[in-house]
């Protein structure tokens, strides 16, 4: 029992803890090196999306027609905008899924408006990949609080169609910006279980109820005493 004792002494774990401790720093600061820092939005690579407008247009039944269309990019609270009058015209704008996550499209109709806002970087991928095919097909659904003036119109469905050049290299920037981000997370979840494990190292020991080396030590020496002269 004496010989139990001396084995497990609390003080005979210090340098294992303070090794262990040491490798869980360095590795942490190792992570945290790689992590790297803010990102300039100018030093970025930035997809280029030329939009050409044509011709927007409504269902057979329609009572009236659209009359036009724009497509506002929100990047950093400045705009990139194209407008159209059902005419070929074109404009090129850049793009990037972490700081342009704002879209909207606007179709004009004689004596109203509709509005269409798509927000965050998967509905804005939503967006590209459609006008890649050369439309965006709306129901009168789409727009809850115009519905009923839409239906008495006979407007059921509308089409914005615009030939977008550039959609491919804007969807390989986003799969490349996408495992990006997923290894930051990833190296923010090491991190976080590093600096936990440093944690439960610094917090007080607490002996195990019953343990035979928590006991006095001259219990335990007594103990083996009598037994020896028994």
């Amino acid at each position: 029992m004496h010989f139990i004792r001396q084995i497990v002494r609390p003080n005979d774990l210090a340098p294992a803890s303070a090794d262990i401790r040491r490798r869980l720093q360095e590795k942490r600061e190792l992570l945290y090196t790689r992590q790297g820092g803010e990102i300039d939005p100018e030093q970025s690579q930035w997809a280029m999306l030329t939009f050409t407008s044509q011709p927007a247009s409504a269902n057979r039944q329609a009572q009236a027609l659209p009359i036009g269309s724009r497509i506002s990019l929100d990047c950093q609270q400045q705009i990139q905008q194209i407008n159209s009058i059902n005419f070929n015209d074109s404009a090129t704008m850049r793009w990037h899924p972490q700081w342009c996550q704002r879209i909207k499209i606007d179709i004009d109709f004689p004596g109203f408006r509709l509005t269409q806002i798509y927000s965050g970087t998967e509905n804005m991928v939503r967006v590209i990949r459609a006008l890649s095919q050369g439309e965006l097909i709306f129901n009168a659904k789409d727009f809850a609080g115009q519905y009923s003036a839409l239906t008495a119109l006979g407007i059921k469905r509308i089409t914005v169609r615009y030939l977008l050049d550039g959609a491919p290299e804007a969807l390989s920037l986003y799969q490349h910006w996408s495992q990006q981000q997923k290894q930051q997370r990833d190296k923010q979840q090491q991190l976080q279980q590093l600096d936990q494990q440093l944690l439960n190292l610094n917090a007080p020991a607490i002996p195990v109820k019953g343990s035979l080396s928590s006991l006095p030590l001259e219990i335990t020496t007594l103990w083996y005493e009598k037994r020896n002269n028994s």
